[in-house]
């Protein structure tokens, strides 16, 4: 199957990740469209379709690392409007990390990679609650919904040996649009 893949963030952020791709791979990423938008100013319509994508190829969309910045109202207006123009069978994959309701229950890793990134002049949200993540993709238009805690990613992607983990807290979420 031919399936188109859009990589969506921040110019800075999409610089680094296509001189990295360059360092580490010699195949070609044709099928690949690394998308530079700023969430809270730009339509992700025109970022799209000035990037190549094509309403008729089924596509899946990757916002990985940027629900961390941006409110959760911004993030499902720029979810919603590209359920608008994606052809059945395109998917979406973000990540997110668990709204703390209680200071106590606060991971040390998220409160740590705050610190990290308010000392790099990025400003880090409260998260997301994951009950309003799946009610918002719904209503976005998405029929299918996989939301994957910290423990599955472990499991399903890190082996489970301890060695690497996913931070507490975090969600790794794919969204797909079915007919």
């Amino acid at each position: 199957m031919n399936v188109e893949v859009f990589e969506l963030d921040l110019h800075e952020t999409q610089t680094f990740k296509i001189e990295r791709l360059k360092k580490i791979s010699t195949q070609s990423h044709s099928q690949t469209h690394f998308v530079e938008i700023d969430f809270n100013k730009d339509s992700i319509i025109d970022k799209l379709i000035s990037a190549g994508f094509d309403p008729n190829t089924p596509s899946i969309f990757s916002i990985l690392g940027v629900s961390y910045y941006i409110s959760i109202n911004v993030f499902f207006k720029t979810v919603s409007q590209v359920a608008q123009i994606m052809p059945q069978g395109s998917g979406l994959v973000f990540d997110y990390y668990e709204k703390e309701n209680h200071p106590s229950t606060a991971s040390t890793k998220i409160s740590r990679l705050k610190q990290i990134t308010s000392a790099c002049g990025e400003v880090m949200v409260d998260g997301y609650d994951p009950s309003l993540v799946s009610v918002l993709a719904a209503k976005a238009g998405f029929n299918r919904f996989q939301d994957l805690s910290s423990r599955d990613i472990d499991k399903a992607f890190l082996k489970g040996d301890g060695d690497i983990t996913a931070l507490d807290g975090v969600h790794l979420v794919y969204i797909e649009k079915k007919a």
